[in-house]
């Protein structure tokens, strides 16, 4: 999915909410499925690694639960993240 915007001192504070369904059967550790954001410039490169969010399962992460219907499905419910994104001004 990709969200294009154009950063002005209204909208410097990017809000997205997510919800994650893994199907994590037992991958090694940096195969795990996983959810990722990034925010890229026009050209499509990260502009701040800072800005980028990814979101996979171990056994030490928190805020996920196994799925009552198939017992490899790691979930996560709706999340609210919010990005301060106002020392981007008028260059996304």
């Amino acid at each position: 999915m990709e969200y294009d915007i154009f950063v002005t001192s209204t909208n410097d504070l990017f809000y997205y909410w997510y919800a994650v369904v893994l199907d994590d059967p037992g991958h090694s550790q940096g195969d795990e499925p996983k959810f990722e954001f990034e925010v890229l410039d026009s050209s499509g490169q990260t502009i701040d690694t800072t800005l980028s969010n990814v979101i996979s399962y171990t056994l030490s992460t928190s805020g996920f639960y196994t799925s009552s219907a198939n017992s490899n499905y790691r979930c996560k419910t709706w999340t609210l993240v919010g990005v301060d994104i106002s020392h981007h001004l008028g260059i996304i």
